[in-house]
């Protein structure tokens, strides 16, 4: 009875959008190298670190709409279902056959066929699901798997926004809500110091120095670039990943573009530019109201290139002299959450075993990144670790006159 009414019900529509796309598997790499080959950013490469920038972008987004302009697609749009592979795509097709020919024939034997594929795609595709996640606990890593359990205990539903009559207002009023945000706890802070007597204490003196980047060659930075994440943004002027297949073409200009980057102390402006977007802290929450999403950043690959770099050699600086704390986890190699965690309970424990008593204080800043003080932080830099130089240049230089939209 069941399978009978299941037979009876009329397929949902299917939704189909327009969307504009680009033809990305039909470029030509061999006249697009070429193009590389044969541009002003090989031949005639600017000096200036702005416009190198700039001639950069411009190169890659003339050969992207030559190569592959953007056309007019319509999609329809289906559910995500990785699990669903080869074997139970051929079951259905049976099925569907099945389905066709009882129609045909109206005889009770076809039908009763039908129903028989009816079940068996049913109980595969049952077990089809029961052997993909637990597949998946097993390859992910600890990132991914924190990814797949939100995904699998509170999945969202796309991107979800406040009702809005104009976009451009609706931008204007989260830039205004998170611009004030970050001026109210800074406010707070400066207000709840006032009272606070400055610490005679002198911070100790450097004993280590980095006043100058590393010289880099083209395969350290190409080794960086391919060990990246293969991810895009808006303001990219190629597709990541055409950018790695086009790597060895590209990859002149982009080391020049680093050194002179780092021999200079200016991060280039081009780059300063940032795409934010709001998103919703859980998808149970208010979704009119404001406080309840928090601000990602999205940058180019070129600019998350340079900043790994730097961040490499920092990181390198800090370890080989031992400047940080003995209990920092964060951005540390061979240290994480669970490193954090281990350490926590085995104070616990035993501290509880030796009969003392165990008391555990959890501090929570809010928008801690976004309210530390620039100029502390150059003066720390400088005078606890040793940073001067065209180092100390470069990240006061990273630091100011950045946008975003």
């Amino acid at each position: 009875m069941a399978l009978t009414a299941l037979v009876n019900l009329s397929r949902p529509p299917s939704i189909v959008v327009h969307r504009q796309q680009r033809k990305l598997k039909e470029i030509n790499h061999v006249e697009f190298c070429d193009d590389i080959r044969s541009s002003s950013l090989l031949l005639n490469p600017s000096d200036c670190l702005n416009t190198l920038v700039q001639q950069y972008n411009s190169l890659l987004v003339n050969l992207l709409d030559k190569h592959a302009p953007v056309v007019d697609r319509k999609i329809t749009l289906r559910p995500h279902a990785p699990w669903y592979n080869d074997q139970l795509r051929s079951e259905k097709r049976l099925k569907c056959i099945a389905e066709r020919k009882w129609k045909k024939s109206n005889s009770s034997t076809d039908k009763q066929s039908y129903h028989r594929s009816c079940r068996d795609y049913s109980l595969h595709l049952t077990e089809a699901k029961k052997q993909y996640h637990p597949t998946c606990f097993q390859k992910y890593d600890l990132r991914n798997l924190f990814h797949l359990v939100n995904e699998l205990t509170d999945p969202g539903h796309g991107q979800v926004l406040p009702s809005y009559a104009e976009p451009d207002a609706l931008t204007e009023e989260f830039a205004d809500f998170f611009r004030d945000k970050i001026q109210k706890v800074n406010d707070h802070i400066l207000s709840s110091c006032v009272d606070i007597p400055p610490e005679p204490a002198v911070p100790p003196p450097a004993t280590s120095s980095l006043e100058n980047w590393d010289d880099l060659t083209s395969e350290n930075i190409l080794e960086v670039i391919m060990a990246s994440r293969t991810r895009s943004c808006d303001l990219d002027p190629l597709p990541t990943s055409l950018q790695k297949t086009h790597i060895n073409e590209l990859i002149m200009c982009i080391t020049s573009i680093i050194s002179t980057s780092f021999s200079t102390g200016k991060f280039p402006s081009h780059l300063k530019h940032a795409i934010i977007t709001p998103i919703i802290k859980k998808s149970k929450l208010d979704h009119n109201i404001l406080a309840n999403y928090r601000p990602i950043s999205n940058i180019s690959f070129l600019s998350k290139v340079l900043e790994r770099i730097a961040c490499i050699q920092l990181q390198n600086y800090l370890a080989e002299n031992k400047l940080l704390g003995n209990f920092q986890s964060a951005y540390r190699a061979n240290h994480s959450t669970e490193t954090a965690l281990v350490r926590v309970h085995n104070d616990l424990i035993r501290a509880i075993d030796s009969g003392r008593e165990a008391l555990l204080v959890l501090l929570d800043y809010s928008a801690a990144f976004d309210t530390v003080n620039h100029s502390l932080l150059l003066h720390r830099l400088k005078s606890v670790f040793g940073i001067s130089g065209k180092v100390l240049t470069w990240i006061e230089s990273y630091l100011v006159s950045r946008t975003c939209h």
